[in-house]
This record gives C-alpha cells, structure tokens and sequence, in this order.
C-alpha cells in the first residue's frame, strides 16, 4: 500500500515537473535528499524514478527555451568533464575490476547532468532562493528523521540517506554543506515565518552534525563557522554572546561526542574492536597507500572505485613497518577492502594527475570566480542579500571540503551542485552591481542606483 501510494505521489509530480522546470530541478533535488529506497524500506520498486526526473527536467528547460549548452558550458565543466572522462577510460583499461566501478561512474555522469541544468535554471535571484528554501526543508526532513533514529538506537545516524551516503562523515558533511544556508534564511528572512524556518533548520542541522559523533566534522563545522565570523562587524560583542551560549551547549554534549573529539590528539590505539578508531595511524597508512598507487599510476590513475584492492595488494610493503596489530586489521583479512578515507588523494589514486588536475580546477574555479562580490559593502539590499547567501554558500563549501579531507565523498552530488551554484550566486550579484567581473581583483564593487527589474525566461543569463 504505502509503495502504490508514493508512487502515484511521484507519478503526479513527474507531470506536473513536464510543464515547469523548477518543479523538475525541485523534484529531481528532493529524491536525492529523500531517497526513494529510503521511503520503501529498501525496497527496488521506484530504482527507476531518477533517470526518469532526470529526463522530465530536460524536457521543461528545452520547452521552456533555456536549453542552451553554448550559454552555460565554460572553463568550470570542461575541467569536470576532463575529470569524469578521465575516470571512465582509467577504469576500462585499468588491470584492477570492481562490480561497482560502472555505477559510480554513472553516478558522475548523472551529477554533470544536473550541475549543467542547475545553471540553465537557476537564471535569477528569486529562483536561486526558492530552490534552496526547498532544499532546506527537505534537509529538515531527514535531520528529524536522523535525531529520530539517534534517540532510538542509531547512535551515529549511519544509513540516514539510504544506500547513498552511509558513512557518518559524508551524513554529517552534508548537514555542513547546508547549515550556512540555514543561517542565511535566518539572518536575511523575507518574512516572519521565514526566520523561524531558518533558525529552526539551522539548530536542527547542528544537532545532526553533533549526533554523527563525526571528528572530521568537528574540524570542518569550525573552519565553516570561523569564516563566517571574518565578516561579522562587531567580533567582540559576538564573542560575549557567544561564550555562555557554548558553555550551555557543552553541558548537554552527549559524552561519546565529547570523547571522540578528544580522540584527535590520541595517539594509543583504544578501541579494541576498530583500531583506527582510537588512532589517526591506520588512516596515515592507508593514504600513503593512496599515495603509492599513485606514484605507480601517475597518469590516469587506476580507475574508478579501484584503490582499495590496489593498497590491499601492497599488504607487503607494509609489512615491519607498521605496528603489527594494525596490519592485522588493515591487510591480514581477504575480504576486507578500506577505502583511501581522504576524498582528494583517492582522486590522485583512481583519476592520476589529469584527472586530479579537473577536479580540482573545478573545485578551484568554483571558489574564485566573482568572488570580488563577497567585498561588498553598501546599502542595496538585494546586493546584500546575495552577497551573504554567496558567503554561506561558500562557507559551506570549505568545512565540507575538511571533512572530505578524512572521508570519501567524491560521489555526493550535493557537493558538485553547489560548486556550480557559487559562482551562479556571484554572477547574479555582479549583474545586480551593473558590472562584468573585474579584471583588477582588488576592484570593489561600487554603491549604485536603484536595480532594473530582473530577466525573466530564455533571454536572461548567469554570465
């Protein structure tokens, strides 16, 4: 009963998705974050429903005239192209085979479908809006769902977004990715019940990064935050505000969040059932593994999803080195295969340089291109509105980035999303400032007159 009702749920909003393509973007980013399998209890019978969202969203933008490659293709997907491409051709003729290479692969060729039609869509400001206002209610979602599941006995909130990110630090970097984007509701609400909507995700998005008892999203949370307070005018009176209210939240941490940041300056190996878990030295052995099957494919790398049979087969070169139980549980086990846990050197390992090289020219593109809109200082109010949703879109970005640093979440496709939308945000701002990006980067964006009232449909841009 409940499979026959979400799918005439979904069989509804797929056509009414035909007919607009926000509705199409909007229903495509919901299943991403509310998995279908998720709402079926694992179940199969809706597997087909993201192709099919995939395919409503290039119908509605190519009837609604927005389909245009030539308009959004630039730098920024030539270098993820380089990257995706390089990929696949490493891992058919890589020597190493993995039954889930192919679906990782179509899962990056998915997430460059999207990111392109994300920027054929999202064409002015109101949309940029709209669609994460509905981004965030849909993180809501799943973050009281996972405060759910912690209170009734999944301390960590693992398998939160079903067969897609299981691991508790890609769930917990993808509430850092978007708890800056909750703030921003809160801070730049158009209305009253807007500001509640934001402060309540914004709380409830810390409690999640809190439940996953994650370390890396302690690291991450903390560089978002400190970012976020170079542009806070008066420091001194937030500090003031700020001390008591952390004092408060540190008396009601749960204990094993406590311990397992502690954990980051732990040498001992503590936990007798996961050695790596009390110890950064299992994690430093398997990236320099990581690093090995690099340097012994430096071009191409060894193919998607293949790094960890590759560092498995160099048990030996461990062998003496290391301390004796924790090659045990890093190599003595047929079965067991761990991954590199560090995003950016397992693209090194399974992309070599030229597929290294596109991704983090994409990273890279992303983060510096108008970024001279983020200097803005005046009393436009729709500029400024833009210029705070850009720093909490970016500041999202970079704590996601530190987690990423100690997991593997190369395939979370919210992550590429809004490296795309970043520099869609700036352009809009720039636009708004009667400007084309500076060719001096320390010129900054002057006080103008009153806006011109937004492009609307196929003739207006993001550039």
């Amino acid at each position: 009963m409940r499979v026959a009702f979400l799918i005439a749920c979904y069989v509804i909003i797929t056509l009414l998705s035909i007919l607009n393509p926000m509705t199409a973007v909007l229903y495509y980013t919901g299943i991403s974050i509310i998995r279908p399998e998720m709402l079926t209890w694992g179940g199969t019978a809706i597997k087909h429903l993201f192709p099919i969202s995939m395919a409503t969203i290039i119908f509605s933008t190519y009837s609604r005239g927005r389909f245009s490659l030539t308009r959004v293709f630039d730098f920024q997907f030539a270098s993820f192209m380089l990257f995706i491409i390089t990929l696949i051709v490493s891992t058919y003729v890589s020597s190493y085979e993995n039954i889930d290479s192919g679906k990782y692969n179509k899962i990056l060729l998915l997430i460059f479908a999207m990111c392109v039609l994300l920027k054929m869509n999202l064409i002015e400001m109101n949309l940029i809006r709209k669609y994460y206002k509905y981004t965030v209610a849909f993180l809501a979602f799943i973050g009281l769902w996972g405060a759910q599941q912690w209170l009734h006995g999944n301390p960590d909130m693992e398998g939160l977004f079903g067969s897609f990110v299981k691991d508790r630090c890609g769930i917990c970097a993808i509430f850092i990715l978007y708890y800056p984007v909750a703030l921003f509701f809160a801070i730049k609400s158009r209305s009253f019940t807007e500001r509640l909507f934001g402060i309540a995700a914004s709380l409830l998005f810390l409690a999640d990064i809190v439940f996953t008892n994650s370390r890396a999203g302690f690291i991450g949370m903390s560089l978002s935050a400190l970012f976020l307070m170079r542009f806070v005018k008066r420091k001194f009176a937030l500090l003031i505000c700020l001390v008591p209210a952390l004092l408060i939240v540190l008396t009601i941490l749960p204990e094993k969040y406590i311990q397992r940041v502690n954990m980051l300056t732990d040498k001992h190996i503590a936990d007798t059932e996961n050695p790596l878990d009390g110890s950064a030295a299992g994690r430093l052995v398997v990236w320099q593994g990581g690093l090995r099957v690099f340097m012994q494919n430096p071009l191409i790398g060894v193919g998607t999803m293949n790094s960890p049979e590759a560092i498995w087969l160099m048990g030996d070169e461990f062998s003496g080195k290391i301390d004796p139980e924790l090659w045990k549980y890093l190599f003595a086990s047929p079965e067991l295969r761990l991954a590199i846990h560090n995003t950016f050197i397992e693209v090194f390992a399974e992309g070599g340089i030229i597929g290294a090289l596109g991704f983090y020219l994409f990273i890279l593109t992303s983060m510096i291109r108008g970024m001279e809109v983020s200097r803005y200082r005046g009393g436009n109010e729709e500029l400024g509105e833009i210029v705070i949703l850009y720093r909490c879109v970016k500041a999202g970005l970079l704590g996601y980035c530190v987690a990423a640093f100690f997991a593997n979440m190369r395939y979370v496709d919210f992550f590429y999303w809004q490296l795309i939308i970043l520099p869609v945000i700036a352009a809009q701002g720039l636009k708004m400032a009667g400007q084309v990006p500076a060719s001096d980067p320390k010129k900054t964006i002057p006080h103008l007159a009153p806006l011109s009232p937004p492009l609307k449909g196929a003739d207006a841009t993001c550039r």
